[in-house]
């Protein structure tokens, strides 16, 4: 038995690094989606089985009865998770017990029951090691805690008794919705000795518990604060003027005005308004070149964002950011401010299919030269 509690604890802790090393290289530890704290109710019902004098895997030669050492029990629980990581939930349970051995009222393969009232501290360990992803399938959850029980007379002793429960385990989540959740639980539970109307070997009986059941969360109801109002963009409007020559002699020349247009797209990384990338700097330089080489040209910079990460407000936002970062690194090159219109359009276009390509900033210059023929 020992054996198989441990092959589970471990078979749940790989499938935990597995999923969180899987959402990694799919770009998932950059994701930071909005996280809603929120409530939760959970119904489990499972099989737990009575480790204690006679059934003791701690001590040799001892050996467990799942048939007479064991019984069903059910669950009701409500939690509350205050970030991607921790949270707390309270859980009210009723368990049949069996043992098999001859109890202190001289019953032989006793059976009882207890009702149970235990508090527990939850960590998700797929958020905490491959950060919070709110497309994972699956998540593996610790959890720690204490409570109290009240065990029956019947059968085992000839009165009741109030027992101290320390307990922990492992719970695994399959997210079948966003609101509905498929678990598998396993937990261990340390009671008083004598849990069983026996009292010998160790200081402690235990129950562990096999659980499967469903978890209902609740949509979160608090508001969504109000975005802020958006930064004044300084528009520069082109004002293009025509100068026609007229020259007066025998084979007159021919002017004519040509529109030159130069365009660049800059890309950044998943919520990052940063210019610190290779290929990045190589833009800017090409842009500084050209403004350089064509003082009149002026300069248009739009920043957007991805529409499938963070709020319309945010990413109005994220899209200013980045336009104005590109435009700090080309000023800083030696490109007066006037020569340059910065706009941010949040999700407004999306200019490509693949949402990571809309992460960007577009340059686009187009200007009017008079040439003579």
């Amino acid at each position: 038995m020992k054996k198989i509690i441990t092959c589970g604890l471990l078979l749940f802790a790989f499938i935990a690094v597995a999923n969180a090393q899987a959402d990694k290289k799919a770009d998932a530890k950059e994701a930071k989606a909005t996280f809603q704290p929120g409530w939760y109710m959970s119904l489990y019902t499972g099989y737990n089985l009575f480790l204690g004098e006679g059934s003791n895997i701690l001590q040799s030669g001892n050996s467990i009865n799942f048939r007479k050492d064991g019984g069903l029990l059910s669950t009701f629980g409500l939690g509350y998770d205050f970030n991607p990581v921790i949270g707390v939930r309270g859980e009210l349970g009723w368990a049949r017990h069996g043992w098999k051995g001859v109890s202190a009222t001289g019953v032989t393969d006793p059976h009882w029951w207890s009702a149970n009232l235990t508090g527990d501290l939850t960590v998700n360990l797929s958020n905490w090691w491959g950060g919070y992803n709110p497309d994972r399938i699956f998540d593996v959850t610790a959890f720690g805690g204490l409570g109290l029980g009240v065990r029956s007379a019947h059968e085992v002793a000839a009165k009741k008794q109030v027992t101290p429960i320390v307990r922990a385990g492992l719970l695994g989540s399959f997210h079948l919705s966003k609101q509905f959740d498929l678990n598998a639980e396993v937990a261990t539970n340390a009671v008083r000795d004598g849990f069983n109307g026996v009292k010998a070997g160790l200081f402690f009986d235990d129950f562990t518990a096999f659980q499967v059941g469903f978890t209902y969360h609740f949509k979160a109801t608090s508001k969504a604060a109000p975005a802020p109002a958006p930064e004044p963009v300084i528009q520069i409007k082109e004002v293009v003027k025509h100068d026609t020559v007229f020259v007066k002699v025998p084979a007159p020349k021919v002017t004519k005005t040509v529109t030159k247009e130069f365009a660049k797209e800059i890309f950044f990384g998943f919520d990052n308004s940063s210019v610190k990338d290779l290929n990045q700097k190589a833009s800017i330089e090409e842009t500084v070149a050209f403004l350089k080489t064509n003082p009149d040209a002026k300069l248009t910079i739009d920043g957007y964002a991805d529409k499938n990460s963070g709020s319309k407000a945010y990413n109005l936002k994220l899209s200013k950011k980045r336009a104005q970062a590109v435009a700090k690194a080309i000023t800083k090159a030696g490109v007066d401010n006037s020569r340059l219109t910065v706009v941010g359009h949040g999700v407004i276009p999306q200019l490509y299919k693949e949402k990571a390509k809309n992460r960007l900033t577009t340059l686009k210059s187009s200007y009017q030269v008079v040439e003579v023929q």
